[in-house]
């Protein structure tokens, strides 16, 4: 039977409890199809006639695999999967176990068309029986002890061979005495108990390109850590490369005394600190190393500042102060701290190290943790940057040759370059975002409505449940503006006398300006007056209007009538006009049905007489 037959056209029977509709059985679920066609490769390959060629049943079915794979093809990268127009779901007007499906069109994710030429009736009951089964639960009644809830109303695209012929000759390849000539197209229905997946946009891309700002806090904390080992290496051997080995200014009794006051800052007594290390290692280098320069300190001024700036330290590091600094800061703090407190062994120092004191490292430990933090920095961001996409290949090829060994006199440079190319990496991902990913297709059906089953009832539909194809059609129908500009530029170019849309005091639309010249029209207020009503159009359709009902009670005769007249129609209540509203209709109510009951009573005497 053909698709653009009667009714029955949408490719087979409906007596499925399924509704398989000409195709097989739908009790597949979801997942995969298998349809997806390889980026790489060889690509398509289509036959080429000539004469004298001898064709064979596999050079007529290249041919139509090709035009069918090249259709789905467009259908899936180019379109869009979705509901293109109708299959628009309705409650049945007789079963309640039943919905009714409209005619329409839908694209799956694999390029099939799913084309629904007659209207349908879906039994909801018999698919939550299929739901059940399928996914291994008692198959009983579904009526039975039903539990109101909602499902997804799917279609999904089913094909069946049909037309059994002979074969004109026999042939090795014949599996049987007849062979199908046709396949049908078709369709069917199914349930599921989950919505579907919301497709990303861009704007899912771009909120996953947004780094979370701990994380981000934390990079910009190791690379300035970093920056500034590289700095204070660069001024060390600069200082040292000028002459002889700085002399440290000796701290004092007065210095700690006012370090140990509340008020006193907390740099300001780490700086104390560095300067009181620096002082006991150039003294204790000094009594190994004839070439360290001589610092003039007796023995109760060493003891004075290795008591004093221990019990400092120890006080500092108990203390919650190193909380509030930054990272990287807080770290170096951290190390001259307890290198003031715990007062190790520096007498085997050499001036580079005694130098990096300061920072509460030697030399070693300042290289370990710049080759550490760096060689890791680089290797997350090379790998951000192919993956997500750059721009600048030359920042990319720099980064990926950069070899972080060591403090070195290019450390300084070579920083600054990672630095660089980690702001990139944080952009590169928000401009690579907009380029539209090539779709993946992980569930070959589509959603057409959401239904609420209560029982063997299905109460609620909502058919706003699916996926609309942005088709240039749907669009012209969405945004009816450039049919607008049309008609006014034809009443500004065609017409002899051009009218101009204009709107009456009570701000309906309908009523147009007299006839005015060509040249005197405006295409732009034609277009601007448009607009504005289609505006009103949307708003008037989009607003509830209520018609409040007047109940009266009225007597004649002893007997009770009751009227109800309608208000006209107006402006939407909302919020506390509504409940008044219907506080005042409840107690029109109730006084009714009081008057009724007194009328009722007076009757029964006069009866009774």
């Amino acid at each position: 039977m053909s698709a653009s037959g009667d009714c029955g056209c949408g490719g087979g029977g409906s007596s499925s409890p399924v509704a398989v509709k000409g195709g097989h059985d739908c009790g597949c679920g979801g997942g995969g199809c298998g349809c997806e066609v390889s980026m790489t490769g060889e690509g398509f390959v289509r036959p080429r006639y000539f004469g004298g060629m001898l064709l064979t049943e596999d050079d007529l079915q290249a041919q139509v695999d090709y035009a069918l794979a090249k259709r789905k093809l467009t259908n899936r990268n180019v379109i869009g999967s979705g509901v293109v127009c109708g299959l628009e779901v309705s409650c049945h007007p007789c079963d309640p176990g039943k919905v009714s499906v409209n005619p329409g069109y839908a694209i799956d994710c694999c390029g099939n068309d799913i084309l629904v030429s007659c209207a349908e009736e879906v039994d909801v009951i018999a698919l939550v029986r299929d739901l059940r089964l399928r996914k291994g639960v008692d198959c009983g009644e579904p009526c039975d002890e039903q539990p109101r809830r909602e499902y997804s109303l799917y279609l999904r695209y089913a094909e069946s061979p049909m037309a059994p012929v002979a074969p004109y000759a026999a042939d090795d390849c014949a599996t049987g005495e007849c062979e199908f000539s046709r396949i049908r197209e078709g369709y069917c229905f199914e349930l599921r108990c989950d919505p579907p997946a919301a497709e990303p946009t861009v704007l899912d891309t771009l909120a996953a390109c947004t780094p979370d700002e701990k994380i981000v806090n934390q990079d910009q904390a190791r690379l300035a850590g970093i920056s500034s080992l590289a700095r204070r290496h660069d001024a060390i051997v600069k200082t040292l490369a000028a002459g002889a080995e700085p002399l440290p200014s000796a701290p004092t009794k007065s210095e700690f005394d006012r370090a140990e006051r509340s008020d006193a800052a907390l740099s300001d007594n780490v700086a104390l600190l560095a300067r009181s290390v620096g002082t006991l290692a150039l003294v204790a280098g000094a009594a190994k190393d004839d070439d360290a320069p001589k610092l003039s300190l007796n023995a109760p001024r060493r003891e004075l500042i290795a008591d004093r700036s221990s019990a400092l330290a120890a006080k500092i590091l108990e203390s919650d102060a190193l909380e509030a600094q930054p990272p990287a800061e807080s770290a170096r703090m951290e190390r001259v701290l307890r290198i003031a407190a715990e007062q190790p062994d520096l007498s085997s120092l050499n001036a580079f190290d005694r130098m990096w004191l300061s920072d509460g490292l030697t030399a070693h430990e300042a290289n370990v943790e710049y080759t550490n933090v760096a060689e890791s920095m680089r290797d997350r961001i090379v790998d951000e940057l192919g993956a997500r996409g750059h721009t600048s290949c030359a920042e990319y090829r720099k980064l990926s040759k950069l070899r972080f060994d060591g403090l070195t006199d290019s450390s300084k440079d070579d920083v600054a370059a990672l630095e660089k190319a980690y702001q990139l990496s944080l952009s590169a991902c928000a401009c690579s975002a907009f380029d539209p990913p090539c779709p993946t297709c992980t569930d070959d059906a589509v959603v057409i409505a959401k239904l609420r089953v209560d029982g063997c009832e299905v109460t609620d539909v909502c058919a706003l449940e699916r996926r609309w194809v942005l088709s240039p059609r749907a669009l012209g129908y969405w945004l009816p503006v450039v049919e607008m500009l049309r008609h006014c530029l034809e009443r500004a170019c065609c017409d002899d006398g051009a009218t101009v849309p204009t709107r009456r005091p009570d701000g309906e639309a309908g009523a147009t300006a007299p006839p005015m010249p060509r040249e005197r029209y405006s295409v732009l207020d034609c277009f601007t007056t448009a607009l504005d009503e289609a505006t009103k159009t949307v708003e008037r359709a989009l607003t509830p209007r209520y018609a409040p009902l007047a109940l009266t009670a009225t007597t004649t005769g002893g007997a009770a009538a009751l009227t109800t007249a309608t208000a006209p129609a107006a402006a939407a209540p909302s919020g506390a006009g509504t409940e008044s509203q219907i506080a005042a209709l409840e107690a029109k109510i109730a006084e009714l049905g009081k008057r009724i009951d007194e009328l009722s009573a007076a009757k029964v005497p006069e009866e009774k007489q």
